[in-house]
């Protein structure tokens, strides 16, 4: 059951119905009433809204009983715009990669999380920078299918 309209409302709702009412309480309580249910009717639109589209992108599947959000398509689609902090650290590191041209949104992804880290392009495809690569980072590279694409060094490793 739900609870009555006066305990519904919101500061702003009684703000407004105390100036829509003139001082009167009986006016102040039909604009409460009356602001509650409009601003329940515009977010249960809106969460019905957003719902539908929700659905319709294929990010959750209705059953008769209840909702199932499909976290992995949600990933795969919006993974890309996700960035990392980069641990402090001394040592160089290089980032060389090989993205096929299928994965051009995740390659330029990788790109930008580089360039905000303040890697430096060296080649095309391989970059260097100071600072150990987070764990999350390295475990999101597999969660989009690129670790297998992307090769990391530390400095110290290369031999001249």
């Amino acid at each position: 059951m739900k609870a009555p309209y006066w305990e519904r409302a919101t500061y702003t709702d009684e703000i407004i119905s105390y100036f829509l009412s003139c001082r009167s309480m009986h006016l102040q309580s039909k604009a409460l009433k009356i602001l509650v249910e409009k601003r329940e009717k515009r977010e249960q639109r809106a969460f019905l809204q957003s719902l539908y589209r929700l659905r319709k992108q294929g990010f959750v599947k209705a059953t008769k009983d209840d909702l199932v959000f499909d976290y992995k398509k949600y990933m795969q689609d919006k993974g890309t715009s996700i960035y990392f902090k980069k641990e402090k650290s001394l040592e160089g590191v290089i980032v060389m990669f090989d993205i096929p041209e299928v994965k051009k949104k995740t390659r330029d992804w990788l790109r930008n999380q580089l360039k905000l880290w303040g890697f430096v392009m060296i080649q095309q495809s391989v970059w260097f920078g100071k600072g150990r690569l987070t764990k999350d980072f390295k475990v999101h590279l597999d969660f989009l299918g690129i670790k297998t694409c992307v090769k990391i060094f530390n400095a110290s490793q290369i031999k001249v």
